[in-house]
């Protein structure tokens, strides 16, 4: 979650604009909290696919980082 958050802040995206590209809408900016808190249990590979693209986050570097 911090990860995703300090990505988003970098990149000088809302959390509304950030579920505008991982979800298509900007409804789901509350979803975007709960991810940053660690709050989020359970999500699809599309939804981690499409947060890990939205921010250009590499997924290899991120699980060697861990």
């Amino acid at each position: 979650g911090a990860i995703i958050k300090d990505r988003r802040k970098n990149k000088k995206l809302s959390q509304k604009e950030l579920s505008l590209k991982i979800f298509g809408d900007d409804n789901h900016n509350a979803s975007i909290s709960r991810i940053e808190k660690g709050e989020w249990k359970t999500s699809t590979f599309l939804t981690i696919h499409n947060i890990l693209n939205a921010l250009d986050i590499d997924l290899i570097a991120l699980i060697k980082n861990s």
